[in-house]
C-alpha cells in the first residue's frame, strides 16, 4: 500500500508556500535616433519551472524545493534542507 503524502510544513509547524522569481521579458525596437520605442514589440514571462524555494510566512525560514518526478508522490512538492 502506498504511503500517504504529507504536505511540507515548517519546523515551527506553519504551512510552507512555494516561491519562484519570475521576470517579465520585454523586447523593444531601437528607433533610427538610437532611442528605444515606448511600447514593446514583445512581452513574455520568463521562469524555470523547478527553480524556487519553500518559505514560511510566519517565521520566514526558507527551504529547498524538491519535486518528485517518479514514484507514488510524482509531481508533488517535497521539502528539502533549510537554506
Amino acid at each position: 500500500m502506498p504511503s500517504k503524502y504529507i504536505k511540507p510544513i515548517c519546523d515551527c509547524g506553519a504551512e510552507l508556500f512555494f516561491t519562484r522569481e519570475e521576470g517579465q521579458v520585454m523586447t523593444y525596437k531601437i528607433l533610427k535616433n538610437g532611442m528605444l520605442a515606448k511600447r514593446p514589440v514583445h512581452k513574455g514571462v520568463e521562469f524555470n519551472a523547478n527553480h524556487g524555494y519553500l518559505i514560511c510566512l510566519q517565521c520566514r525560514k526558507e527551504y529547498e524545493y524538491n519535486a518528485s518526478y517518479f514514484g507514488e508522490h510524482k509531481w508533488k512538492a517535497l521539502r528539502g534542507d533549510e537554506i
